[in-house]
């Protein structure tokens, strides 16, 4: 039986006590990039946050969304529940009591999925939608009733 008594082959996990130990202050060329990659990645979720997560809390998504999944013939096309993915584009725009929002989303249902477009006013500090459209799968495209009136100044007629 030989016993090894050469020190370099000593465990180094055995060695390495602290926090502030020699393995880590040796390891700093793996360690750097790691907290690097992990700010990035904390900054993306802030900014993912801040951007997508203020027009997906918005009153016109809300309001489009909700009649989307509510619409006969977007259920027939796309089924039972119908659901909104992550990724929404577009701008909602406030000064006031006034306003204006143009978002496209996507929808998924259990039988396909469709993109949604939308055009919203707000009047008086009322939203109300001008336009929504869905747009399938297939190239098939429904507008939807807004129940807006005829103008846009008739927008907030819409009441959820």
């Amino acid at each position: 039986m030989e016993v090894n008594t050469d020190v370099k082959n000593v465990d180094q996990d055995a060695a390495c006590g602290g926090p502030m130990c020699g393995c880590c202050l040796r390891n700093w060329k793996v360690l750097v990039p790691v907290v690097l990659l992990l700010v990035i990645l904390l900054g993306g979720m802030l900014v993912y946050q801040e951007l997508i997560g203020s027009q997906k809390s918005s009153e016109p998504y809300r309001m489009a969304l909700e009649q989307v999944q509510s619409d006969p013939k977007v259920i027939q096309r796309l089924g039972k529940p119908i659901d909104d993915t992550w990724r929404v584009g577009g701008d909602v725009f406030t000064e006031g009591d006034r306003g204006e929002a143009n978002l496209n989303f996507e929808v998924l249902g259990p039988q396909g999925k469709g993109r949604v477009r939308t055009q919203a006013r707000r009047i008086d500090g009322q939203w109300g939608l001008t336009t929504l459209e869905v747009t399938f799968d297939d190239g098939q495209r429904i507008s939807l009733e807004t129940k807006a009136g005829e103008g846009l100044e008739d927008a907030p007629a819409w009441s959820p």
